[in-house]
């Protein structure tokens, strides 16, 4: 599982992905991506931040994960229904 340790704020968030430009970083398979993107939003409260730290938590993950936007938003909407986010079976 990825582990993200270091970083620990938005500010911080927002120092990481100006310093980061030229990096991409992807995760090895799906259940791992997908079980980073639900421990990220547990660890941030994702749900109750101000619109302008969603994005940049949203910007955080889509750099880390390699993932769409749009899948990234569908992620989102399922950890906001069940507090998860899974693979579909």
């Amino acid at each position: 599982m990825m582990i993200d340790k270091r970083v620990k704020d938005i500010e911080e968030l927002k120092g990481f992905l100006a310093s980061s430009d030229g990096f991409t970083f992807n995760g090895s398979s799906r259940e791992e991506i997908y079980a980073w993107v639900e421990q990220t939003l547990h660890s941030y409260h994702s749900l109750s931040r101000p619109r302008s730290e969603k994005r940049v938590l949203r910007h955080y993950m889509r750099k880390i994960t390699g993932i769409s936007c749009s899948q990234l938003t569908r992620l989102i909407a399922s950890f906001r229904r069940s507090g998860h986010v899974r693979v579909p079976a």
